[in-house]
C-alpha cells in the first residue's frame, strides 16, 4: 500500500480523509459517477465494504485517515511506541 492520503467524497458529506487504496483511487477518478447523498452511498457499497473486511482486502474500502494522516511515517509498530515513548519522557520534568 502506498504510504499517502487522498481526499475522498464517496459518502456525499464533503471530503473525507482516507488512506490510498484502489477502491479510494477509483472513487476519484475522473470517470467515476458521482456519490449518491448520504447515508445513500454507504448503503450501496455496504456489501463491498463487508466483503472487503470478512477478507481483509484494504484495497476495496476507504481506510479512513483523520486529518494527520500525512505526518505518519512507516516504521513497525514497536519502534513506534518505542519513539513516542521516549519522546514523552523527554517532555517530562
Amino acid at each position: 500500500m502506498k504510504n499517502s492520503s487522498a481526499g475522498l467524497a464517496a459518502f456525499g458529506v464533503g471530503i473525507n480523509r482516507s488512506i490510498e487504496t484502489d477502491y479510494t483511487r477509483a472513487a476519484n477518478s475522473p470517470e467515476a459517477p458521482r456519490p449518491a447523498p448520504y447515508p445513500t452511498q454507504g448503503g450501496l457499497t455496504a456489501p463491498m465494504r463487508q466483503a472487503a473486511l470478512a477478507e481483509n482486502d484494504v484495497q476495496r474500502m476507504a481506510a479512513w485517515a483523520g486529518q494527520s494522516a500525512a505526518l505518519a511515517r512507516p516504521e513497525p509498530a514497536a519502534d513506534f511506541v518505542r519513539r513516542i515513548w521516549a519522546e514523552a519522557q523527554a517532555l517530562l520534568p
